[in-house]
């Protein structure tokens, strides 16, 4: 049904939705942005959904955000260099349960890093619920971004 994601839905009704990419931190891809725009839809409209838990794969990280490695190497990047001021489409705009009017309660279990583009997840969550070894931090300084969104 997904590649970047995995998705169990309890007999409760709770829905955990797992960021599923560890070998890259969980960091998302064009491939994720469409895949969270379906499932926001889906979980709107399924009665048999009453919360969502929303966690990342692996040890190391909840999410270090955009994947720039795929980014730089497309034919649309997010940031180009030569113009990082004249930014187009936000990269994160299907991401967000908020912005898909997903109104239902949104959990975060943040475990290890939480950085940069993640935030789209944990800022619009109802509740977050972070391991000893959570950090958050925004790389965006690194491009010469400000995170403004």
């Amino acid at each position: 049904m997904y590649e970047t994601i995995l998705v169990d839905l309890s007999a409760e009704g709770v829905l955990t939705v797992t960021l599923n990419r560890p070998e890259v931190l969980n960091a998302f891809n064009e491939k994720m942005e469409l895949e969270f725009g379906r499932l926001w839809s889906e979980v709107r409209e399924d009665d048999r959904v009453r919360a969502v838990v929303l966690t990342g794969a692996g040890e190391r990280a909840f999410s270090t955000g955009v994947d720039v490695s795929e980014r730089f190497e497309s034919e649309d990047p997010f940031l180009d260099p030569q113009h990082p001021w004249a930014e187009g489409e936000d990269p994160g705009r299907t991401l967000s349960p908020r912005r898909n009017e997903v109104w239902k309660p949104v959990i975060a279990a943040v475990n290890g890093m939480c950085a940069g583009g993640a935030f789209y997840w944990v800022a619009d969550c109802d509740i977050v619920i972070c391991t000893p070894e959570a950090t958050f931090f925004d790389p965006h300084v690194t491009f010469g971004l400000v995170a403004a969104l």
